[in-house]
């Protein structure tokens, strides 16, 4: 088709002449002849275009039928679409419910058979407690530690009350709900960290770990 082909219906009769039409009048399904002469590739260039007046009418209502249903097709295959991404995404949430982000970490050590918080230790859980409440979602874990020398049994108990009074620092100072915490958790004698069994080995054995964590799977 060229800017210059004439689209009209056929002649009907001697008195009836030929009805224009534009481009839109082709529809899908439209019985129509096509007059013309080919180029050089080939191709057919339409100059005439025509159909009956009982051609058109019929494509004109198969149109008016099918329309509506290619469109409710297609905005059902649209929210298709869309409901499957949100399965994705809602999957991905669930797998990641048990996994973490660590924000921030600190080790807080103590003196000998001591479970107190002096004022170096306090400003550790004072820059650590400034983290959370910045996070979505997220939760304290308190682990606590002693060093190797001395009874077992001992060092089981003063581990847990270090990581007590590093939950109840927290808890009242700066009013983190006791919910955000793990279960905090004394692990009693540890070996010395580094090597050897140096004084400097073992006071870095007499420890706390607290870390705030965010939940991947809340937080997306």
């Amino acid at each position: 088709m060229t800017d210059s082909t004439k689209i009209r219906t056929e002649r009907k009769g001697l008195f009836r002449g030929h009805k224009p039409f534009d481009v839109s009048a082709l529809l899908p399904g439209l019985i129509l002849q096509a007059k013309g002469k080919g180029d050089s590739q080939g191709r057919l260039v339409a100059q005439d275009i025509t159909f009956s007046e009982a051609d058109l009418k019929a494509a004109i209502t198969a149109y008016a039928q099918t329309a509506p249903v290619s469109k409710q097709l297609s905005e059902t295959d649209k929210k298709l679409s869309e409901t499957s991404k949100e399965v994705v995404e809602t999957n991905k949430r669930i797998s990641s419910l048990d996994q973490y982000d660590v924000i921030k970490t600190v080790t807080v050590l103590f003196p000998v058979n001591s479970a107190k918080l002096e004022a170096e230790q306090k400003a550790q859980l004072d820059e650590l407690a400034s983290k959370a409440p910045g996070a979505k979602n997220y939760k304290v874990e308190v682990k606590g530690f002693a060093d190797p020398t001395g009874n077992f049994e001992k060092n089981l108990e003063l581990s847990q009350r270090r990581a007590d009074a590093v939950v109840q620092y927290l808890t009242v100072k700066h009013n983190i709900p006791l919910r955000r915490f793990e279960i905090p958790m004394g692990y009693g004698e540890t070996k010395p960290v580094g090597e050897g069994k140096t004084e400097e080995a073992h006071k870095q054995s007499r420890r706390v770990e607290v870390s705030v964590l965010v939940n991947k799977g809340l937080n997306q």
